[in-house]
């Protein structure tokens, strides 16, 4: 997630889960057409850089994180080529509704709970587009395995006039993925 201005001194990516149910329609050889469900961690840890009463560096932790989690509809276009060993491209749009959301404290005070849910005046949808590249290749009639990387960017941003009005959070991260295909 990319918050500009900084909201902090700094924001660093965090690793996230992503699971995926993908349906495949063959449109028209070599084109075929991608619709899904989602789950995806989206957010990004919170740096703090720590001073003397002078303004000398004393270190640096992160304290923290914002944690986002999402439901998503992918819908993609995908183009493959090759015959055992097949290459594809794909490239659609991921509408996601906000599940939770919620700061999530690496410096928790005792009694107190490290989790803190992120108001509801915040944007719970969002909009964003996805290139993936990759590779597949059929083990038996049946099955295929697969593996690609992707890029996301989303067009929204999670802030509000009545959350972070002066910032704007957009989801973007690279991913890598593991598929077993089957026909069905």
């Amino acid at each position: 997630t990319n918050a500009t201005p900084t909201i902090t001194s700094g924001n660093k990516f965090r690793v996230g889960t992503s699971a995926s149910l993908i349906y495949e329609k063959g449109f028209q050889k070599p084109i075929s057409v991608l619709l899904g469900i989602r789950y995806a961690q989206r957010g990004y840890n919170v740096e703090v850089i720590f001073t003397d009463k002078a303004g000398n560096f004393q270190g640096k932790d992160i304290i923290g994180g914002y944690r986002l989690q999402y439901l998503s509809l992918p819908l993609m276009a995908k183009y493959t080529t090759g015959k055992n060993l097949q290459g594809f491209l794909a490239a659609g749009i991921i509408p996601s509704i906000l599940t939770d959301a919620h700061f999530e404290n690496a410096m928790p005070i005792e009694g107190q709970d490290d989790r803190t849910p992120l108001p509801d005046t915040r944007r719970n949808f969002d909009l964003a587009g996805q290139i993936e590249i990759g590779i597949q290749m059929a083990v038996n009639e049946k099955f295929r395995l697969s593996f690609s990387t992707n890029f996301q960017r989303t067009f929204t941003s999670v802030t509000t006039p009545l959350f972070f009005a002066s910032s704007s959070w957009k989801h973007y991260g690279f991913g890598a993925s593991l598929g077993v295909q089957m026909a069905i």
